[in-house]
């Protein structure tokens, strides 16, 4: 990942050389390799395992403690914690402030929550604005699982919400984490609609549907996709 900047004028976080707000340079304050490592700690406490840095989640995902106090935690509790002596409560504010997938929310105490992608029964309200503009969608997944999805389209496996995108490579490199033998779904935006499952904008190229992807909003299987794309692994 690019590294994360800081505005010294405003003080506003970027992936960008100059400030967009107030024109300044800017620095850097988080380096790449650090960012992805927090943005996957961050991803698995507030979505999977809250209590292995001793941190509970309300009924809306919301942490039990500011981002200052969970950098605290991290740093006492987390299994690796080691790695993370760095860290404080400002470095998981430019995480989530800068997240491409706008996968995090700080509310106004200073607390954080996971905006999808739960394993874990919570009561997460939307946040997400509906999307009405979007024509297609893409989601990227082990051709074995072909079988099943055409019987009873894309589930959300443990989760709330199916995630789904806009650009075809990023579907291949999301399936070629889990597969070496991807294909890539196309879904009809529009069909989604009238069945009532309004796809909501999580970042830049991402999209959730609640619920269950149907068989006919799924229009066509791109198999091979590695060769289409040039895809790899990153």
């Amino acid at each position: 990942m690019k590294p994360i900047k800081v505005c010294p004028r405003c003080g506003r976080y970027t992936e960008e050389d100059v400030c967009d707000r107030c024109g300044a340079r800017t620095k850097e304050f988080l380096d790449g390799r650090r960012r992805l490592a927090l943005s996957k700690l961050l991803s698995g406490i507030l979505r999977h395992f809250p209590e292995e840095v001793n941190v509970r989640l309300d009924e809306e995902g919301f942490t039990d403690c500011d981002v200052h106090e969970l950098a605290e935690r991290i740093k006492r509790y987390w299994k690796n914690r080691e790695y993370y002596r760095w860290l404080t409560g400002e470095h998981i504010i430019a995480v989530a402030e800068t997240c491409p997938k706008g996968r995090f929310e700080i509310d106004e105490r200073g607390r954080i929550r996971a905006r999808y992608g739960h394993s874990r029964r919570l009561n997460v309200r939307p946040t997400l604005p509906k999307d009405h503009e979007v024509k297609t969608l893409y989601h990227g997944t082990a051709r074995e699982n072909l079988p099943s999805i055409r019987r009873e389209g894309i589930k959300p496996m443990g989760r709330r919400a199916v995630h789904l995108t806009d650009d075809e490579r990023e579907a291949l490199h999301v399936a070629l984490r889990h597969t070496d033998d991807p294909v890539i779904l196309v879904v009809d935006a529009d069909r989604l609609r009238r069945r009532g499952l309004v796809p909501r904008r999580a970042g830049k190229h991402v999209y959730v549907v609640e619920g269950t992807v149907p068989p006919d909003c799924i229009t066509r299987v791109i198999r091979s996709p590695r060769a289409r794309l040039g895809g790899g692994r990153r």
